[in-house]
């Protein structure tokens, strides 16, 4: 009996974690991760289905602040969004959702009338539901 028990709440325990990790919800306030001092990015992500939109704000170090737009796909652990800064600045992060509150991958960017850049490592930490 009691080893049946220790199963059954292996089993709810297990499929609990699995099935929240499984929808890929990247919604609430999300802020990037380890960024020069005076950087930083913030945005706030609704998601539909699969569809990912939302917007946020930056600072540039030694630049101003601004306001950004976000669109983008997530499903299961899978992101993909596009960060339009009002500066014409275009962040394209590809990455997982790793835990319900960090995502992890990279980012490359592309200016207008300038070649993309070669991808980075990015993190963003999830500040809010």
């Amino acid at each position: 009996m009691r080893s049946v028990l220790s199963v059954l709440l292996l089993v709810v325990v297990g499929s609990g974690c699995s099935d929240s990790m499984s929808g890929g919800n990247v919604a609430g306030n999300w802020q990037q991760a380890e960024t020069v001092p005076g950087n930083s990015l913030s945005v706030n992500l609704i998601q539909r289905g699969a569809e990912v939109s939302g917007d946020g704000t930056w600072c540039g170090e030694a630049l101003r602040c601004g306001t950004l737009t976000v669109s983008g796909t997530a499903s299961a652990t899978i992101v993909h969004l596009d960060i339009t800064l009002d500066s014409g600045l275009i962040e394209h992060f590809e990455g997982r959702l790793r835990t319900f509150q960090s995502l992890e991958g990279s980012i490359r960017l592309e200016s207008p009338g300038q070649p993309p850049t070669l991808p980075f490592a990015a993190k963003f930490q999830l500040v809010q539901f």
